[in-house]
């Protein structure tokens, strides 16, 4: 029998290179006493692509989590096309700074990333909208090719929000999000700030915490053989309530909710969390196996920050 340990700290700054996640069951209770987010922001003109960046941004500069229910009542107003456009701003939008072309090893992770989240949106573009021709022909190219299996992981995360949201055991979600691409959207925004995070690209990372992409694909299809098999897996939880944790980490939290709804559903379980979890599993391992994708890590020493590869036989220089 195998056990998975998920922890979850209080810290939001703490980062174990694992799984990590936050099952919030109380959440709801918090939004009551909140001030209105848009206290911070100059006045609001209409749901548009500039207005929708700029209340990210600010919201995240300013770190206040405990403002965070206006801040999706803005969201849950967009279309799916202005969330597949702010996914084509990803990472920047999470970072205090952009990197520039002098700061090194930090702008070529920065420049990786931003291409993957450049080309996934692309990606998702066309799925949403087939007969956008500009798009398809840049997705003919071998480069865009690369980055299919990420597209397909977040359009399958689509889905299992959107059946979540329908389901009856779905109600916590419901409360908050008005619309299934709302939630998908912050999934996305949990997972890069993750990436970053985790990477190094916010602040440089010990060289003890780099693993490579093997072990990374090990750790996913560990969890996802977890979320899939609930008779043979068990799961180690600290549980820690908090408006914070919860937003970080919902990536992961929708995924163990989906698991609980298997588990009391099996028309669920065999209709939509199967199936999300096949489409994940054959992402990860084109990932994991083919040479043209490497993990990369920014990393700090005395001598100051640089890059590693941790597949150095193989120097196509693109991020996990």
């Amino acid at each position: 029998m195998m056990n998975i340990d998920a922890k979850i700290y209080d810290d939001p700054n703490i980062l174990i290179g694992g799984i990590q996640f936050c099952k919030n069951q109380k959440y709801i209770n918090a939004k009551s006493n909140m001030i209105s987010f848009f206290d911070l922001m100059p006045s609001f003109c209409g749901n548009n692509h500039s207005e929708a960046l700029k209340i990210l941004k600010q919201w995240v500069k300013t770190g206040d989590f405990e403002r965070w229910h206006d801040c999706f009542q803005f969201f849950n107003k967009l279309r799916i096309k202005d969330f597949l456009w702010l996914i084509s701003k990803f990472p920047e939008i999470f970072l205090e700074s952009v990197p520039v072309l002098s700061d090194g090893s930090r702008y070529q992770l920065f420049r990786n990333l931003k291409e993957l989240y450049t080309a996934k949106s692309q990606w998702l573009s066309f799925n949403h909208d087939p007969s956008l021709g500009d798009i398809y022909q840049r997705l003919e190219h071998p480069r865009y090719q690369l980055y299919l299996p990420y597209a397909d992981k977040s359009e399958a995360r689509q889905i299992l929000c959107r059946k979540i949201m329908l389901h009856p055991l779905g109600d916590i979600y419901k409360k908050t999000f008005t619309n299934a691409y709302a939630l998908w959207f912050m999934c996305e925004v949990a997972e890069c700030r993750e990436i970053i995070n985790s990477h190094g690209l916010s602040t440089p990372i010990p060289s003890a915490e780099i693993v490579g992409k093997r072990q990374i694909e090990k750790e996913s299809q560990e969890w996802m053989r977890y979320l899939s098999d609930s008779a043979t897996q068990e799961i180690t939880l600290k549980i820690s309530y908090g408006i914070r944790n919860f937003i970080e980490n919902l990536h992961k939290t929708i995924e163990l909710d989906a698991r609980e709804i298997g588990n009391q559903d099996t028309d669920f379980q065999d209709g939509v969390l199967e199936p999300y979890i096949s489409i994940c599993r054959t992402a990860d391992r084109k990932i994991s196996r083919s040479k043209e994708y490497q993990s990369q890590f920014l990393c700090s020493s005395e001598q100051g920050t640089y890059l590693v590869t941790t597949s150095k036989n193989k120097k196509l220089k693109r991020i996990l």
